[in-house]
C-alpha cells in the first residue's frame, strides 16, 4: 500500500492529474485485439508472439524494442512479459483522445482521483 500512497501523493501535488491515467495490460490488448480476449498466458513463448503479433500491427518495431530491453536488463530484474505489458500501454496510450474507461462513468476516490481503466477506441481512431 505504501507504493500506491507514493503515486497518489505524486498525482495530487504534480500536474499529472487529467494527463496519468491508468491502463491494464491485458485491457489493452483485448481493445487492440478487436475487443477479443487473448486466451494464451502471458508467460509462455505463445503468450507473448501472440501479443507481440497484436501489437506489430500498431508499432511495426514491437519486436525490436522487447529484444532491445531484453539485452539492456537481466531477466531477473525485467521479466519479457513485463516489457510486452509495458508496451502494450505505451501503444494504447498513443490513442489519446480516443480512450474509453471502465467503467464507463468513474466513480472518484476520496481525494478525487478518477478511479478507472483506460484502453484504446478502435472504433474512433484511424491507427487501426
Amino acid at each position: 500500500m505504501a507504493k500506491i500512497r507514493e503515486v497518489d501523493e505524486w498525482l495530487q501535488s504534480s500536474l499529472a492529474p487529467g494527463i496519468i491515467r491508468e491502463c491494464h495490460p491485458e485491457i489493452c490488448f483485448w481493445a487492440l485485439n478487436h475487443q477479443t480476449v487473448v486466451n494464451s498466458r502471458k508467460k509462455t513463448e505463445t503468450g507473448i508472439e501472440e501479443r507481440l503479433e497484436i501489437l506489430s500491427h500498431y508499432c511495426q518495431n514491437a519486436r525490436t524494442i522487447v529484444t532491445e530491453a531484453q539485452s539492456r536488463y537481466r531477466r531477473k530484474d525485467l521479466a519479457v512479459d513485463d516489457i510486452v505489458d509495458a508496451l502494450a500501454c505505451a501503444v494504447g496510450a498513443t490513442f489519446y483522445p480516443a480512450l474509453k474507461t471502465l467503467p464507463d462513468q468513474p466513480e472518484r476516490d476520496q481525494i478525487g482521483l478518477p478511479m478507472e481503466i483506460v484502453y484504446p477506441d478502435l472504433s474512433s481512431n484511424s491507427k487501426d
